[in-house]
């Protein structure tokens, strides 16, 4: 028998010959639907969108210095006593091996492995088809699979790069049945697709692949950041009581106090604010929150402090500030608050509090607070582009713009930054100056180094190059969008949470989801379409059906999640609360409001299935309580999602709203 050959073929369309092979038996070789599955490695486990040979995306695989990585394909059904023929297409970008990259293939009997299929071309044990390495464009390999165990039932197939460095894609794979051991006479010729245009930028094999240690921001210490001016926070040092309207669970006391004559003693309760900023916050600053807090018997993180309107603490992904719990005596607490958004800032601040209760058995916790101070902050850094999340496109400016404000006067600054790929690894540095304006504040521009994701660290130096800060950031320059990006694709990408319909089609996004919470809004009394909005408090005029309007003219579809429902949905006349709304009309009223199927406030009510939103029904997020099913009024259930990944399937919509043209998430 004649073994195998492991050849080049150069068309794609075969139509005489795909008839004589019979149908692709592999699923999901084209990557179009997941990537391929890693084993102990889940970041192998990749698909790259902005190389591909066919379709939109392809399998990628970086390699490691240390070991071999791989990844698997959908097994599919295979014959003994057949033969088939493998096509694929392969792509390569310095790879250190000539034949570091490969195919294998796995045969499975009913229960278990039963052994690798051989490569015949070189002999028994040898598993590798498909051997490739270096840099090379897309090449077209066919080779013939045969030999197959005796026992086979399945075969699964594995791509693979070896240890060391470069880059590998794997496109359009296909497996097909065949009646010979050669390959048909349409697949003997050899050649390989012209280079394409500007390649992803990728990282040669012999430069560095690690950051340079000076980078590695959890292994640098900064010295402490200056004040740039008197602490915002009136009556931070408690020397009289808080209004009393505000906490009514608060006094000043006299005899235990950090400085002055006196403290602030806190009592059990949700408390409430106890001090205020004299004006508003720069969101262009930043500011450090700190306190003196004296504690007694105080449970595990009971005490906490926030500054409302909600400023976020990204390192705990919640609005507390300051934690402090047990039996200590006066100890500083602070925390440096960074990137407040726009839209948060020239807006007065509350400082809140809330005490936990004690448990069983346990003495009754005290907590005294003094000298609380919000202090803006020298050396405020923002690092920003012209779009939204940092996703540029070809032909629109390629970098990144660092701004640093309040350097201090007769200091001089420089900036230096490294970048790392969506792999981590390290692609190149630079460094610049910065010179002050009159205002105390400096700029440069960090350019992005070609196609691709990529990560930034930026260091803030001294005149003398010490480092005062450190900054990370992501950014992408993406190929431009299709021009039907518009189209409605029911295979396209899903993003969890909402996406602007600027930044959707570069990233291939066609259905996004929004949440609405019942505690933001309530109905005006006597007036039943129409809600106060309380997010106008402090994020000035909310206005959700704007949103909604033009991601629905840039093609995107919306699942709409409600969150938190408020005591006006839940609570019926006999004053009995329920898991979900009662009043199911009101509250398709109500999701009317946030998804408009035309112009005004009140064009919405009727169906949402005509305007192309699902709605979906979502669990509640946080307390065991929660965990209980939804219970519908037709008396079938549906398990909410705690953390609402995504919206709940209800088996069956309520009469009331089937008839209201609402149809559920199916």
């Amino acid at each position: 028998m004649h073994a195998p050959a492991l050849l080049l073929i150069a068309s794609l369309g075969l139509p005489s010959l795909a008839a004589d092979l019979g149908p692709n038996l592999l699923t999901n070789g084209d990557f179009e639907s997941a990537p391929w599955r890693g084993e102990g490695d889940e970041r192998a486990a990749q698909v790259d969108m902005l190389v591909s040979h066919g379709g939109k995306q392809s399998g990628r695989l970086d390699a490691r210095p240390d070991a071999e990585r791989y990844v698997y394909g959908p097994a599919f059904d295979v014959d003994p006593a057949k033969r088939y023929v493998l096509v694929a297409w392969l792509k390569c970008q310095g790879v250190s091996a000539p034949d570091g990259v490969h195919l294998r293939f796995l045969q499975w009997d009913d229960k278990k492995p039963v052994g690798w299929i051989w490569n015949w071309e070189i002999g028994q044990g040898v598993e590798k088809f498909l051997r490739t390495g270096g840099t090379h464009p897309w090449k077209r390999f066919a080779v013939v699979l045969r030999k197959l165990d005796p026992n086979a039932k399945r075969v699964a197939p594995f791509f693979a790069i070896a240890k060391g460095a470069g880059t590998a894609w794997l496109d359009d794979v296909t497996v097909r049945e065949w009646n010979a051991d050669t390959l048909p006479p349409e697949l003997v010729k050899s050649i390989e697709e012209p280079a394409e245009g500007p390649p992803m930028a990728a990282q040669p094999a012999d430069v560095q692949k690690a950051l340079p240690p000076e980078f590695d921001l959890s292994r640098q210490t900064f010295p402490p950041r200056q004040p740039a001016g008197a602490s915002l926070l009136a009556n931070g040092d408690f020397e009289q009581a808080p209004p009393a309207d505000w906490a009514k669970t608060v006094q000043l006391d006299n005899t235990v106090k950090h400085a002055g004559g006196s403290s602030l003693l806190l009592g059990v309760g949700p408390g409430g604010a106890i001090a205020t900023t004299q004006h508003e916050v720069n969101a262009a600053a930043d500011y450090r929150l700190s306190a003196w807090i004296k504690t007694e018997n105080v449970p595990r993180n009971g005490l906490k402090l926030r500054l409302w309107p909600g400023w976020w603490n990204e390192s705990t992904m919640s609005e507390t500030l300051l934690v402090a719990d047990g039996t200590q005596d006066w100890t500083r607490y602070e925390i440096v608050l960074k990137n407040l958004p726009a839209s948060r800032g020239a807006k007065r601040r509350w400082l809140y509090y809330s005490l936990d209760s004690p448990g069983e058995r346990q003495a009754a916790p005290k907590v005294w607070l003094d000298d609380a101070e919000l202090v803006p902050l020298t050396d405020s850094v923002r690092i920003v582009s012209p779009k939204l999340g940092n996703f540029l496109t070809e032909g629109a400016a390629g970098a990144l713009t660092y701004t640093v404000r309040d350097v201090p006067k007769e200091q001089g600054r420089r900036l230096k930054w490294a970048v790392t790929d969506f792999w981590g690894q390290f692609v190149k540095q630079g460094e610049t100056g910065l010179a002050a304006d009159g205002q105390g504040t400096a700029a440069a521009t960090v350019p992005l180094p070609g196609r691709g994701y990529f990560g930034f660290t930026c260091l803030l130096l001294d005149g003398n190059g010490q480092a005062l800060q450190g900054e990370t950031v992501s950014a992408a320059q993406l190929p431009k969008p299709p021009a039907d990006a518009a189209h409605r694709d029911p295979q396209s990408a899903f993003a969890c949470w909402g996406v602007s319909a600027e930044l959707a089609p570069a990233l291939g996004v066609k259905w996004t989801r929004w949440i609405e919470r019942g505690n933001d809004f309530t109905p005006v009394p006597g007036q039943a379409d129409q809600f106060d909005w309380r997010l106008k408090q402090y994020a000035g005029e909310y206005k959700p059906a704007d949103r909604r309007r033009e991601e629905q003219q840039a093609g995107l579809t919306t699942y709409l999640c409600f969150h938190q429902f408020a005591d006006w949905m839940l609570t019926g006349p006999d004053g009995k609360r329920a898991a979900v709304p009662l009043d199911w009309n009101r509250f398709a009223r109500l999701g009317g409001v946030c998804l408009p199927t035309g112009d005004g406030p009140g064009a919405c009510r009727g169906s949402l299935e005509r305007a192309g939103h699902p709605l979906g029904l979502a669990g509640h997020a946080g307390r065991h309580r929660h965990a209980a099913p939804h219970r519908l009024p037709d008396g079938q259930e549906a398990q909410p999602k705690r953390h609402c990944h995504r919206p709940l399937r209800l088996p069956r919509a309520p009469r009331h709203l089937r008839q209201a043209g609402w149809l559920p998430v199916g």
